[in-house]
């Protein structure tokens, strides 16, 4: 028998390609007309759009009204009515006393609505707030939703009802047709990957092809020749009494040893026969392993993906729409990355209860809940630092910052009174609380503030304009002399309360004011 390969077809099967769930965005249109007359309800009431066929499982849901007019929008109610009854009000009063024409509007949560109407998406809208009554046969109770959130996750299979009525006598309108879509993500399987390849041969023996059984032993090699230990990048492997007929024989090699480097492959058989008998000859030379032109490719990527927790629970956690959007608690991203799971970051909490935090829980960290941001260390309180290194001003309420300063407020700036020990106040120049500290012996300008009274560190006067072209009626004091001989010093100190705030310090001072006259007698 001649164990060597002088014709070797090669054909790789791979078996990397993991179906995924696929979800399209499936639309159902009524296309009849709707009049809107001067007053009550349209002249299809309601228009009905039958859904079927859908899978359970919204992710998203949005309603087109194309080509609608109206003489003066503000006399429009619109509902829209789910198979299970739950009623939406998708506009009421909206778009003031201004007429709309031929506008295309597009209601999905998340758009909020401009005073005036023209063609967009916007998000379900009811100006004032009040329920709005509409004639039977709609339904009435309960009040009417403005988001499609309660939709998320039910089935959206059934008969959906729109109801339009106009509110008002005197103007009247026309909807070209209607439309729902919708989008249920797909749950991403956990895929199960086969790590062996298929490798089919030809097996001569004295140039006849060969029939019978054999044994293989093959490796995989990084390069053709070489047999350095770093050239070797999986250990040898058997596959025992191995069938060939008619010289053809077919192999199903394990490659989970790979770890799929970057590198190119090259396959080490070696062979006996009979099987079981005799030693092992290796044949040369090394096969190269070509890798598969589309040995995974994903199917509609333009769709929704939903991925649920490890124990189900919550489910569809994280969401892609066909937008690239991210959403996380929600199947309706309205940005790159919503999040919208979370409630209070308490300081110090090491329980996942916040929107977003940066940094190890351990360490320094910064959490987001919905409605502050929180500087942390190791869970106790941080310092929260803003700084500007790009060079741009730090800037508050204010789209327009000015050049030249580092930071910028727009509007007024309130500082509230902290714990009994807390300093109040403001500090321009290097600071400290204490009078006859650090910040007093640099001469900083400081406001401290305590029962409504200003303080400068350390006391002294304000500096106030004393340009005598900012004055008139200029006249000399009479009697100066006898006014500071009436004066009389006294010695005192500050209450220990005031020490405490740091708007006074314990040394005595001298001031020329009487006691009595302290408190304004």
């Amino acid at each position: 028998m001649r164990s060597s390969f002088p014709r070797i077809g090669l054909a790789i099967l791979t078996a990397l390609a993991a179906a995924a769930g696929v979800a399209r965005a499936q639309v159902f249109t009524s296309s009849a007309p709707i009049s809107i007359p001067l007053s009550g309800p349209a002249s299809v009431y309601p228009s009905v759009i039958n859904v079927a066929n859908l899978p359970q499982g919204i992710a998203s849901i949005s309603v087109r009204l194309t080509g609608l007019s109206h003489t003066f929008t503000n006399d429009i109610d619109i509902m829209l009515v789910s198979p299970t009854g739950s009623r939406f009000t998708l506009l009421s009063d909206v778009g003031s006393a201004g007429a709309i024409v031929n506008a295309d509007l597009v209601f999905a949560d998340g758009f909020p609505f401009a005073s005036a109407i023209v063609s967009g998406t916007y998000s379900c809208s009811n100006v004032g707030g009040s329920t709005d009554v509409f004639p039977p046969p709609a339904p009435n109770t309960p009040s009417p939703l403005t988001t499609f959130q309660s939709l998320l996750g039910t089935n959206p299979n059934g008969a959906w009802s729109l109801y339009i009525n106009d509110d008002a006598a005197g103007d009247s309108g026309l909807l070209q047709s209607w439309s729902l879509e919708f989008n249920a993500a797909a749950e991403i399987p956990v895929p199960v990957i086969d790590t062996t390849m298929t490798y089919q041969g030809r097996l001569d023996a004295a140039g006849t092809p060969f029939s019978g059984s054999a044994d293989f032993r093959y490796s995989f090699w990084s390069d053709p020749v070489s047999t350095a230990p770093n050239s070797a990048l999986s250990p040898q492997r058997e596959l025992a009494d191995v069938a060939v007929s008619n010289g053809v024989f077919s192999l199903e090699l394990l490659t989970s040893d790979l770890g799929f480097a970057a590198t190119t492959l090259y396959l080490e058989l070696a062979v006996r026969s009979p099987a079981g008998t005799g030693d092992f000859v290796t044949l040369s030379p090394r096969q190269r392993i070509a890798p598969a032109p589309q040995s995974t490719f994903a199917l509609n990527a333009d769709t929704a993906r939903a991925l649920s927790a490890s124990d189900g629970s919550p489910a569809r956690a994280l969401t892609t729409d066909a937008d690239g959007r991210i959403g996380i608690g929600t199947a309706m991203p309205r940005s790159a990355v919503h999040v919208t799971a979370g409630n209070d970051a308490a300081l110090g909490t090491t329980n996942p209860n916040g929107f977003l935090t940066l940094g190890p829980t351990a360490g320094t960290n910064l959490a987001l809940d919905n409605n502050e941001i929180l500087a942390r260390n190791n869970g106790s309180a941080s310092a929260l630092y803003l700084n500007a290194n790009g060079g741009a001003p730090v800037v508050i309420g204010t789209n327009a910052p000015l050049s030249g300063v580092n930071a910028q407020i727009a509007g007024g700036l309130l500082i509230e009174s902290g714990p009994q020990d807390d300093f109040v106040g403001i500090s321009f120049g290097p600071f400290s609380n204490q009078i006859g500290g650090g910040a007093e012996n640099t001469d900083p300008v400081g406001i401290f503030l305590s029962n409504g009274n200003a303080f400068k560190p350390g006391g002294g006067n304000w500096a106030v304009l004393s340009d005598p072209r900012a004055k008139h009626d200029i006249l000399p004091l009479t009697n100066t002399l006898d006014r500071l001989m009436s004066l009389r010093g006294y010695s005192y100190e500050y209450n220990d309360d005031k020490v405490r705030q740091g708007v006074a310090h314990k040394r005595l001072l001298k001031s020329a004011v009487p006691p009595s006259r302290w408190f304004g007698e």
